[in-house]
């Protein structure tokens, strides 16, 4: 890693996070992508299935109670077109219902499943139709309660045979009880007043009837009085001529209308025997295999849940290993940068600190190949070149010092040259020769101070310039070091 450049060891530790980041966030983002399928199947498929499967059963249990509502025999024609309008809306929204439950997605199985239930479903419809249709028939017959109407023309047949043995008693004992209710105080006058029917046989015979009725109370009446007259082989006539004839007629038309009757009870007694055999268990079939589908669909649904919830705690542990160790590894890498890039910086700062102290002998040990080894490289010649100023100041120092031991000695020559020109003065009375001698010595110690001066001079100068490039080198460094 110390061979790398810091833009690479950086950017290398950021990219290793933002994979760590982008594993993690794909292994969540795979998972929230299950999930979401498993709650699309449940929400758009297995629940849809079962509430419209539901729907048909619910519709199914509306046909049913329409069906046996048209069993009463209270039920006027108006009350049973309101139930096949009922059954009709209730066949129209199933069948709505098993097609958008058909255009859902299936498993082999509910396949099967809807196949059977629409063979089902139409053995049920069958039934179903066949008792509509005798219901319609017995609407058309309009004998909405035919027990009733039985009940009814048996106590006018009842009524007649009374009737007629009342007035056989009168005729054979020529005693008449009570008083004659008249056509209208009969059973049948008032019976057939209250009369509520469009069968046109029915009221065909109710017609002839009433005419029939009419004129047997007004023979009775007559027999009756001739009876009470004495008169018996009168009224024994009237009895054979017209009542008897009267009764027939009346008992033959409430035959034709107890007939008529008993063809709408048939039609009673059949529909009542499909709607609680056939077709009840017809729809019960159905309704089995709906049942089997919907049961089949929950527990699909069940088994949704289930995977998503697996799913779910898959994913929980899956971003929680994925965060620990993305966290352990961006610990780790973050460790490793810092050290990668702290140390050799502190080891610089500590180089910097020892040469701005004035110690040139140390060397910074960085062997890297990125910029915090170029820096270390670069310091490593700046401190070289401040040990060769500093060594080349040490000399100009040295030359500095050996200009001022020459010219020591030549102060010193001068002064002993200056005692020997003392005594050669004090001598001078003594020997004008040894005093020219002594001024042209004189004049050369004199020229030999002048050199020794001059050259003083000149070593000085030199000692000047070598003190100003130290000085300009110390500037320098201390530029250097300021860097």
């Amino acid at each position: 890693m110390k061979n790398l450049k810091l833009g690479v060891k950086l950017l290398g530790g950021f990219l290793l996070v933002a994979c760590i980041t982008l594993a993690v966030g794909g292994v969540g983002m795979l998972e929230i992508s299950r999930l979401a399928d498993n709650v699309r199947v449940l929400g758009k498929e297995k629940l849809p299935s079962v509430e419209h499967l539901s729907a048909v059963k619910t519709e199914f249990r509306t046909i049913n109670q329409a069906l046996r509502t048209l069993l009463s025999p209270a039920l006027d024609a108006k009350g049973r077109d309101a139930q096949y309008a009922n059954i009709q809306a209730a066949r129209d929204r199933y069948k709505k219902h098993l097609e958008t439950y058909e255009a859902l997605p299936q498993t082999a199985e509910e396949t099967s499943l809807r196949k059977d239930f629409l063979a089902k479903m139409a053995q049920a419809a069958e039934a179903n139709d066949k008792a509509l249709e005798l219901s319609r028939r017995i609407q058309a017959l309009d004998v909405a309660n035919p027990d009733a109407m039985l009940a009814r023309i048996h106590s006018f047949e009842a009524e007649q045979h009374r009737l007629l043995a009342e007035a056989q008693e009168a005729v054979i004992t020529g005693r008449v009880e009570g008083e004659a209710s008249g056509a209208a105080g009969s059973l049948l006058g008032r019976r057939l007043s209250e009369l509520r029917t469009t069968n046109p046989v029915i009221l065909q015979q109710a017609s002839a009837l009433g005419e029939s009725n009419q004129r047997l109370h007004g023979a009775l009446a007559e027999v009756r009085r001739l009876a009470a007259a004495g008169d018996r082989g009168a009224a024994s006539a009237l009895l054979a001529s017209q009542v008897r004839p009267l009764s027939r007629s009346i008992l033959a038309g409430l035959e034709k209308m107890a007939d008529e009757t008993d063809t709408s009870e048939q039609a009673f007694t059949q529909m009542t025997a499909i709607l609680l055999g056939e077709g009840r268990e017809r729809m019960n079939e159905a309704v089995a295999v709906l049942d089997q589908a919907v049961e089949l669909n929950t527990k699909l649904a069940q088994t949704q849940v289930e995977q998503s919830e697996s799913q779910a705690a898959a994913g929980r542990i899956t971003a929680l290993i994925g965060v620990v160790l993305g966290v352990v590894l961006a610990i780790i890498l973050g460790v490793l940068l810092t050290r990668a890039v702290t140390r050799p910086v502190l080891q610089g700062v500590a180089f910097a600190q020892a040469l701005s102290g004035g110690d040139f002998t140390r060397d910074l040990d960085i062997d890297q190949k990125d910029e915090i080894g170029d820096l270390a490289r670069a310091l490593n010649g700046m401190a070289g070149h401040l040990r060769g100023i500093v060594a080349e100041v040490q000399a100009a120092t040295a030359n500095v010092a050996s200009g001022s031991e020459e010219l020591s000695a030549t102060s010193q020559n001068l002064s002993q040259g200056a005692t020997e020109q003392a005594a050669a003065v004090e001598e001078v009375s003594s020997s004008m020769e040894q005093m020219t001698s002594n001024i042209r010595q004189n004049a050369d110690n004199a020229r030999q101070t002048e050199a020794i001066a001059h050259q003083a001079s000149k070593d000085a100068e030199e000692g000047g310039q070598a003190v100003f490039q130290a000085v300009d080198a110390m500037k320098t460094i201390a530029e250097k070091i300021g860097i």
